[in-house]
């Protein structure tokens, strides 16, 4: 058996529901918590270094969150917040102590700093909003532009390829992707026989795409439900998947969380050699990370992320 090490990160920190907004939040955020509310057509973040919640609980498709953004700019404000509608194209973003907005309009191929509150209709389709916790200086944003307009990259490996380019002069906290999808969550029983039903209901959404990957993308899903359907719920009729996804033009984005105890992440290996062809089982994770663009596990091994790149 050999080992290997698959990612950690919180799956679903970064997806929300909101139609078109393709979220990736840094892994590390330098001591900022970002606190998000949304619904299918507006989204709400609060970046702050005070610990506790800034939304009252309120049903996810509840509040008018411009009102919310509103309410929360009369009291002691925060680090940054940001409400973005993209159905009226509409950014309002107030940073505060520092932070830095960066936009990057590919149509127009110009690059905008924001250091300052603003209500600008500045959003629009193929945007990307990437937020900074320090001043970002011209010549910088000069790269991120040149980096943003050559990248085919989907926002998570994005994120990488601008600290990579910052090389910690400033810290992106987070990116905004404006790219046409929408976003999807339905329930999966714990039973095999809903495997093929729930892989054939995104399958029939990604055919429209014409991606070569689907095959993979048939593959990976399939794998990930029978494990989190056999190992992780145990086939327990009472227990569900759930399954969440993104996906558009870019993309699919698959977030796959079951009711079990996890596992060991630090404890993974793949048979090899003479015992490869003797197991049966035991390769999954391995199968799911070579077939996929990026692949990430929360610590308890009881929640998956998926990306699958269409460029």
């Amino acid at each position: 058996m050999k080992k290997f090490s698959v990612p950690v990160k919180d799956p679903f920190e970064d997806f929300i529901q909101t139609d078109n907004l393709w979220l990736t939040i840094n892994d590390d955020k330098k001591g900022f918590s970002i606190y998000k509310k949304n619904n299918k057509s507006e989204l709400l973040l609060c970046l702050t270094k005070t610990p506790g919640p800034f939304f009252a609980d309120q049903e996810e498709n509840a509040p008018n969150l411009g009102k919310l953004y509103a309410e929360l700019g009369k009291k002691q404000p925060p680090e940054a917040l940001l409400y973005v509608n993209p159905g009226f194209r509409k950014v309002v973003c107030a940073p505060a102590y520092g932070i830095c907005f960066v936009l990057v309009r590919r149509h127009e191929k110009a690059v905008f700093v924001i250091n300052g509150p603003t209500g600008q209709e500045l959003f629009d389709e193929d945007d990307v909003l990437i937020i900074f916790d320090s001043p970002v200086e011209e010549g910088l944003a000069a790269g991120l532009k040149d980096l943003v307009l050559t990248s085919n990259k989907f926002s998570y490996v994005l994120m990488n390829e601008i600290k990579s380019l910052t090389q910690n002069a400033v810290m992106p906290l987070l990116l905004i992707d404006y790219t046409p999808h929408q976003s999807y969550k339905f329930p999966v029983k714990s039973s095999l026989k809903t495997v093929t039903l729930a892989v054939g209901m995104i399958k029939n959404k990604l055919i429209q795409y014409n991606t070569e990957k689907i095959w993979q993308i048939e593959t990976v899903l399939h794998e990930a439900l029978v494990n989190a359907i056999t190992y992780g719920n145990c086939l327990d009729p009472e227990k569900q998947v759930i399954m969440n996804y993104e996906l558009g033009i870019k993309g699919l984005r698959v977030c796959i969380s079951d009711s079990g105890n996890g596992f060991d992440l630090d404890n993974i290996s793949v048979p090899v050699g003479i015992e490869a062809l003797e197991k049966i089982s035991g390769r999954g994770i391995y199968i799911m990370k070579k077939f996929s663009d990026a692949l990430f596990y929360n610590r308890a091994g009881t929640e998956l992320v998926l990306f699958f790149s269409f460029n």
